[in-house]
């Protein structure tokens, strides 16, 4: 398992400068390049969390009632082997039984076991407890919920003793969504603090922070200083979610918080690409076919309404909510070309390319979204 480092229009502007009707110029070349620069830092790749899955299979126990020790075998009829990834606590009591080879056995540095899961956990050798990161439970009411992300120290010689095999206490009793992927990752690290490894590949991404509330503060001030105030506000508020979204990623190398959470933020997440989309869709109708407006948002949110009752997983759903905005508002700007309004084509490649590497790469466009590595 691998911890893996797992977003111009027909009329004219008032006076934005103070001299007047003067000061007026075409609307879409005032505004068509930061708009595309805004969209082009919201493409841009960092590091994130990847779901990492292992060589091995893991034996996998419910734990019984009264159960407080590992079992002996896990070689009973209730018992199977899986791939890590296709494990799942949620909702469930069980042991897991599985191996772990060290790099360099023979060394005396820090090793640790990292465990990256919306679950809570005990962690087990030769059948003794040596670590715990919250307390498992058969129901809600007995579970302690454990931290998203923790490292519990190993040591070395007793982990060569037990012949690398680890056993695992795990529950998932709390939260609100049921995930496709709860287990991220279970591997041996070299450091304790995981939230500083975590940061450490966050860092880079306050650049494209800093450029989205500059954005915000830019269309903003614009907004507050034109006649025409929608395009700059919806603009406004696409750099906001940018921004928030951005925030939301980063909150995992940053706060230490309870695997319920994770549940809050992966829902902030998809509602900020949800209200992105719909921004998108908002943005070019108005600039290119404004009398669509309405229509255009209805169907838009009802395809996005469709994603969410059909799709499961919360990537492809995240992937999805701007997918549908970027290919509606493709069809403004495809609109736009037609009648010959400048900027359009602009807008129509940059759309296509955003539509496209939604498409090729779901997962990879929704992890590297907003960051730059």
């Amino acid at each position: 398992m691998r911890f893996v480092s797992h977003l111009s229009a027909n009329g004219a502007v008032g006076p934005v400068n103070g001299a007047g009707a003067t000061a007026r110029r075409p609307y879409h070349r005032h505004m068509t390049r930061p708009i595309l620069l805004l969209m082009l830092w919201w493409w841009l790749p960092t590091v994130g969390w990847a779901q990492a899955r292992p060589d091995g299979l893991v034996d996998v126990c419910p734990v019984r009632a009264a159960e407080s020790v590992p079992p002996a075998q896990f070689d009973r009829p209730d018992c199977e082997r899986l791939p890590l990834y296709r494990v799942d606590p949620q909702g469930r009591h069980l042991w897991l039984r599985m191996q772990l080879q060290p790099e360099a056995p023979e060394s005396t540095d820090y090793l640790g076991l990292l465990i990256a899961a919306k679950a809570s956990s005990e962690l087990y050798i030769g059948g003794e407890l040596v670590g715990r990161n919250g307390l498992p439970g058969a129901d809600a009411r007995s579970e302690i919920a454990g931290r998203m992300d923790v490292v519990l120290p190993l040591d070395r010689a007793r982990l060569r003793a037990a012949d690398h095999a680890i056993v695992l206490r795990m529950s998932s009793q709390q939260g609100w969504l049921q995930l496709v992927g709860p287990i991220h990752a279970i591997e041996l690290v070299g450091s304790p603090d995981v939230q500083n490894q975590t940061l450490r590949y966050y860092l880079p991404s306050l650049l494209p922070l800093g450029v989205f509330l500059l954005a915000a503060f830019y269309f903003g001030s614009l907004m507050l200083r034109s006649e025409r105030k929608l395009a700059p506000a919806l603009l406004t508020a696409l750099a906001l979610l940018a921004a928030l979204q951005l925030l939301l990623e980063v909150s995992r190398g940053v706060l230490a918080y309870a695997y319920p959470m994770h549940d809050l933020r992966l829902l902030g997440i998809l509602g900020c690409a949800g209200a992105f989309g719909l921004g998108l869709v908002a943005l070019l109708t108005h600039l290119y076919a404004p009398r669509r407006l309405a229509p255009a948002l209805v169907l838009a949110a009802l395809a996005m309404a469709t994603v969410l009752a059909l799709t499961g997983a919360m990537d492809s759903r995240t992937a999805l909510m701007l997918l549908i905005g970027s290919l509606f508002a493709l069809a403004a700007a495809l609109l736009g070309v037609r009648r010959g309004a400048r900027g359009a084509r602009a807008y129509v490649a940059g759309l296509a390319l955003f539509a496209l590497a939604d498409v090729v790469d779901p997962s990879g466009f929704i992890d590297y979204g907003f960051y730059w590595l």
